[in-house]
């Protein structure tokens, strides 16, 4: 697992890790091979020293000791019934027991009830934790139903059902044309038609990178390199704008898309997907 992905960003020091991120001199450490991985690693040790790695959750839950104490009084009570002669005291016995778990059941509840508020409090801030919660309670699961032929047949049988699906996954694909298949990129990219449009006339500005950031979600999965999306949302104007530059710049004198991406270009989760996103 990349080591970014083991930090929980919802805790980070954003101000700090942005502060530290702009006395940077990105001209001067980012020079010679490797810029994406000493990038990388630059943002590792910053997050390091400023935003908590992820508690690992434990598999018991604690009980509150206002709920152990009541336990112990009904198991005590639930003991002392089997020892009872008198049908009077068994009664009163029975009565305290009832009420330790009219108790025990308001405890139930209230801490369910925090838990709930908590989810939909947190639901703008972190929706995996509410969906995590509706989930943890839901009482039904969703499976696939019943799939009809095309002569109106109805088909029960799970076997015959994951063909007809693996039917229809297939049938809204095309047969890639073997005639536009690159059988050699190094050949292919080295023979550009300079008269007719390259990779270098694409135009995109920092906004345009601004504004297709803010279409992220905080919560979108993380690319191969555990890059996170709230670090690109909340330090996008000292990192996105400086490395958009440095693109835009290898651009202006790389032809060569093959060797543009393989040893300029620092390709940082998606910076350059959302450069392409923002224009048609």
């Amino acid at each position: 697992m990349p080591k970014l992905c083991r930090y929980d960003y919802h805790q980070a020091n954003w101000e700090t890790i942005n502060n530290q991120l702009q006395i940077i001199d990105w001209d001067l450490y980012l020079t010679g091979p490797d810029k994406h991985k000493k990038f990388l690693n630059k943002i590792e040790e910053i997050c390091e020293k400023n935003v908590p790695l992820k508690k690992t959750k434990s598999t018991k839950k604690p009980v509150p000791r206002e709920r152990k104490i009541l336990m112990r009084k009904r198991s005590r009570l639930r003991n002392k019934t089997s020892k009872l002669t008198s049908k009077h005291e068994l009664q009163k016995v029975l009565g305290q027991i009832y009420r330790l778990e009219d108790n025990l059941k308001q405890h139930y509840d209230e801490e369910r009830n925090n838990a709930e508020k908590r989810a939909i409090e947190n639901i703008k801030k972190n929706p995996k934790c509410f969906y995590s919660f509706a989930k943890k309670y839901s009482n039904t699961k969703s499976t696939i139903g019943p799939l009809q032929r095309q002569n109106g047949d109805v088909v029960n049988n799970p076997i015959e059902m994951a063909e007809m699906l693996g039917q229809q996954y297939e049938s809204v694909f095309s047969e890639p044309s073997k005639t536009m298949k690159i059988h050699d990129p190094g050949k292919f990219f080295k023979d550009i038609d300079h008269t007719k449009p390259t990779l270098s006339d694409i135009d995109f500005n920092p906004e345009d990178i601004a504004r297709a950031i803010d279409k992220l979600s905080m919560h979108s999965a993380a690319g191969p390199d555990g890059f996170n999306a709230m670090i690109l949302k909340n330090c996008k104007k000292l990192v996105c704008f400086d490395l958009l530059q440095k693109i835009y710049k290898v651009w202006a004198i790389q032809s060569d898309t093959r060797s543009l991406f393989s040893e300029h270009a620092i390709l940082v989760s998606g910076v350059v997907w959302l450069g392409s996103e923002s224009k048609p």
